[in-house]
């Protein structure tokens, strides 16, 4: 039996409330929200980003544009069209320089020598994650071959045809275990769920937690040491829970 450790991207390997942050600080300098106010405009906007590539919206870019003209525009503060433009321009430049922290690094680390299979699966363009996934450093712990993006197949989670999709490029096996590793309840616990896969759902970087849910539900982590508890749960490890706390 071969247990299958597969993560999200965005919102799980890094944190993606800081860029956007900085990209609207950047932007709208003194009519920036108080931060309560912006942590919700973000939760809204990572909604409307599910919503609008259910609609077919894929592009990169005006995907940045229209979930933050929607969000904004549900707190009273409305984004022009030019304000739109360059929201999403300061975001992708704070992208530009994302890393993974410390904590997550280690993780990986244990992860990879404890012998679990890891892979990635996101949604999303695949040459934009892919450059997002490298500047990571995502690299130096999941193989390229086993980082997969919704983009290849025109597939968004929570579609199972995604999730099948991965594993068969996976060779999974009968008897294998498949662990998915994401923030999002509606594509990432659902999605892995209705996949007949199980799940973690990391709130680690989640400006908002919400612990209670109508629905399935595997295991929840709310930081990143709880994740790490609850990984060492599921490989059920002791030398490696040993070896991880050595570092």
């Amino acid at each position: 039996m071969r247990i299958f450790v597969i993560f999200d991207m965005d919102g799980t390997l890094y944190d993606l409330y800081a860029p956007f942050a900085e990209a609207v600080r950047q932007c709208l300098k003194e009519e920036t929200p108080p931060d309560d106010v912006l942590k919700q405009i973000f939760a809204a906007s990572r909604r409307y980003s599910d919503e609008l590539r259910g609609q077919g919206v894929n592009d990169a870019e005006q995907l940045v544009r229209q979930r933050s003209r929607l969000a904004f525009s549900d707190f009273g503060q409305p984004l022009s069209e030019a304000q739109s433009i360059e929201l999403q321009r300061a975001y992708a430049s704070a992208q530009a320089h994302l890393r993974m922290e410390p904590a997550m690094r280690n993780l990986l680390a244990c992860l990879r020598e404890a012998g679990a299979q890891l892979a990635l699966l996101s949604n999303g363009d695949a040459r934009h994650q892919r450059e997002k996934a490298r500047q990571l450093g995502a690299d130096a712990y999941i193989p390229v071959q086993r980082q997969f993006f919704s983009g290849m197949i025109h597939r968004d989670k929570p579609d199972p045809a995604l999730f099948r999709w991965v594993e068969e490029q996976l060779q999974v096996a009968q008897g294998d275990v498949i662990w998915y590793v994401g923030d999002s309840y509606e594509a990432d616990v659902i999605g892995a769920h209705d996949a007949g896969w199980r799940s973690i759902w990391s709130q680690a970087y989640l400006p908002q937690k919400q612990l209670s849910v109508n629905g399935t539900i595997d295991r929840v982590a709310v930081d990143l040491d709880e994740l790490r508890e609850q990984l060492i749960a599921v490989l059920k490890g002791e030398e490696w829970d040993e070896m991880c706390r050595k570092r």
